[in-house]
């Protein structure tokens, strides 16, 4: 049976230790749901009722377990209520994840991304992957991604960069 792209992704921090997942079901990220569903003897999924306390909850385990803390959130404001967790876990350096859905799409918004791209500094990228799909090969290793994910928490500068470079690579081969 073909890997989706909510199995890779749930495998993968499971691979980095993740242990639990702290969120609230939601269309755009059912995929997700599944691949949480089936691996619950190595995630635990916590629901919470609303997805700002899915971020506190994060953090708080960050800070207390100083283990990655994992919050999930379907798309539009759902990812929106992650906000306010998601900025103490900064103001105090917790290493937080936080995984949001997306409606169906086909090559939304490209002409944004390019600009992101072509911004000088860090910039924000909405890497959008439909979870019932077979991603693409990736440009980096997930373990890329993952020491990536840890340069960022320690404010590493150069992370903006390698972001656009790994993706204007990725947007070249699209078009």
């Amino acid at each position: 049976m073909t890997k989706t792209g909510g199995d890779i992704l749930i495998d993968t921090i499971a691979d980095w230790g993740v242990d639990v997942v702290f969120g609230l079901p939601g269309d755009g990220i059912n995929g997700i749901m599944e691949a949480l569903r089936t691996r619950q003897d190595r995630i635990r999924f916590i629901q919470v009722r609303h997805e700002e306390s899915a971020a506190l909850m994060a953090c708080a385990y960050a800070k207390y377990t100083g283990r990655l803390g994992v919050c999930l959130a379907t798309s539009g404001s759902g990812g929106l209520h992650l906000l306010n967790g998601l900025y103490d876990a900064k103001l105090d350096g917790a290493p937080v994840l936080a995984i949001t859905g997306h409606h169906y799409h086909d090559l939304i918004d490209m002409r944004a991304l390019a600009e992101a791209l072509a911004t000088p500094g860090p910039v924000l990228i909405d890497a959008v992957v439909d979870p019932y799909e077979p991603p693409m090969p990736p440009e980096a290793t997930a373990e890329q991604a993952f020491e990536f994910a840890k340069a960022l928490m320690r404010g590493e500068p150069d992370g903006g960069r390698i972001v656009k470079t790994v993706l204007k690579n990725m947007v070249k081969e699209m078009v």
